[in-house]
C-alpha cells in the first residue's frame, strides 16, 4: 500500500485532496445504507460508484458534484410530494363550504324520507312478502 501511495502521490500536498476526497465518498456510502434520506445518498454513491468503475481518481469537486446530485433529487421528491396541495383563497373556501352546506342538507332530506320509509309513515314503506306493512321494534343499545 505503501509502495502504491509512493508511486501516484509526489507529496502530501497532493495526498491530503484525495485522502478528503475518500473519507466524503466513505460518508456518502454509509450514508446511503444507514442515514435518511437513502434514496438521495444512493444517486450520490452511485455517481461516485460510475467514475471508480471508469478508473477516475476521486477528487473532493466530484464528491461536491455527487453532493449536489443528492441535494437535487431530495428537492425533486420534496416537490413532487407536495404538488398535490393546493391553497384555496379565501372566496374559493366560502364557494366550496356553500356547496357543501348545500350537499349536507340535501343528504339530510333523503335520511329522513329513508327512515319514515323504514318506520311505515308513508305510502312508499316497506311491506313484508304477505302485502302487510313491516313493523320495525327498536333495537335496545
Amino acid at each position: 500500500m505503501t509502495a502504491s501511495l509512493l508511486k501516484n502521490f509526489n507529496s502530501m500536498a497532493s495526498l491530503m485532496p484525495f485522502l478528503r476526497a475518500s473519507l466524503r465518498q466513505t460518508m456518502i456510502r454509509k450514508l446511503a445504507t444507514v442515514g435518511k434520506d437513502k434514496d438521495g445518498w444512493k444517486k450520490a454513491d452511485e455517481h461516485l460508484t460510475i467514475l471508480m468503475d471508469q478508473e477516475h481518481m476521486i477528487t473532493i469537486e466530484d464528491t461536491d458534484a455527487a453532493i449536489k446530485r443528492c441535494e437535487q433529487h431530495l428537492q425533486r421528491a420534496a416537490t413532487d410530494e407536495g404538488s398535490p396541495k393546493v391553497e384555496i383563497s379565501g372566496q374559493d373556501a366560502a364557494a366550496e363550504l356553500a356547496a357543501l352546506k348545500a350537499t349536507t342538507k340535501a343528504q339530510d332530506a333523503k335520511i329522513k324520507v329513508l327512515s319514515a320509509q323504514l318506520r311505515g309513515d308513508t305510502s312508499g314503506a316497506k311491506h313484508a312478502r304477505s302485502g302487510a306493512p313491516v313493523d320495525k321494534k327498536p333495537f335496545p343499545v
